[in-house]
């Protein structure tokens, strides 16, 4: 522990915040670090090496404490997952009563039922497996379709009184999912984009200016997301988003078991 750092005692239990942010920029004032001006890089992603390391060193500013009744394999996903989630409603800026549809039950997918729910919104999930369909409704979400035995955009259409939902969180950002994603919000909807692969893909202009849907992106979250991920995660009534542990020797295996999509959540690795 540096000499200057305050607030922290060698062995506390701690969670990062992963963004290595200048703290002076109107992003960085405005909790919006992901986007800062001076991004000098991301824990275990980008200029800093630690993601898979038995240790790593990272600034006192975006260490926070980690309350017992979490335990570390909890702990390790707030910094990826729920702090995501978090931000991505902010961001959605989602009200009580409201209709959502989460494109995926995966880690952030789950995360993200789950806060909708605390916030009063009514959701609906789409999977693409009967595992996780039973996976979706153990974290609370009211309804769920699955893509592969029916068409998305005409249930939805038929389901909701306007003709859509009010909010689609895209954990995926598939050329399938985007598509789906348009096409189930309401009139003056909004689409939040947090997933995304490799490729780049068409949108419809003429679909988005006509019912006047709004696209939102959303990266990650910053240090006040953070603070709140703890404290959801804290709750009794949290479920846990960890499906899988593999130890540090295993981390290629672990790789392996996420691309082959046989997780149902997070994979957590331990050491």
């Amino acid at each position: 522990m540096g000499k200057n750092v305050k607030g922290f005692n060698i062995g506390d239990r701690v969670v990062t915040n992963n963004f290595y942010t200048c703290g002076k920029c109107f992003y960085c004032r405005t909790n919006r670090e992901t986007q800062c001006l001076n991004l000098s890089g991301i824990l275990g992603v980008l200029n800093y090496n630690g993601g898979f390391g038995q240790f790593f060193k990272i600034p006192a500013k975006q260490l926070f404490h980690l309350p017992e009744i979490i335990e570390f394999t909890e702990g390790a996903i707030i910094a990826d997952a729920v702090v995501t989630a978090v931000h991505a409603i902010k961001q959605a800026r989602l009200k009580p009563l409201e209709n959502v549809l989460v494109m995926s039950v995966g880690g952030i997918g789950s995360c993200i039922i789950q806060i909708c729910k605390a916030y009063g919104a009514n959701v609906t999930t789409v999977v693409r497996s009967d595992i996780k369909e039973k996976r979706a409704f153990e974290v609370g979400s009211d309804g769920v379709f699955n893509s592969k035995k029916i068409d998305i955009a005409s249930e939805i259409k038929k389901r909701f009184e306007k003709g859509g939902v009010d909010c689609v969180f895209d954990c995926v950002g598939s050329e399938e999912t985007l598509k789906n994603s348009l096409l189930c919000c309401a009139n003056g909807g909004r689409l939040i984009i947090i997933g995304y692969t490799q490729e780049r893909l068409q949108l419809d202009p003429r679909l988005v200016a006509v019912h006047e849907i709004e696209i939102i992106g959303s990266r990650c979250g910053g240090r006040q997301d953070t603070i709140e991920a703890i404290d959801f995660v804290s709750k009794k009534d949290w479920k846990s988003v960890v499906s899988d542990i593999f130890p540090l020797e295993k981390v290629n295996d672990a790789l392996k078991f996420l691309r082959d999509g046989k997780a149902l959540g997070r994979i957590v690795i331990t050491y």
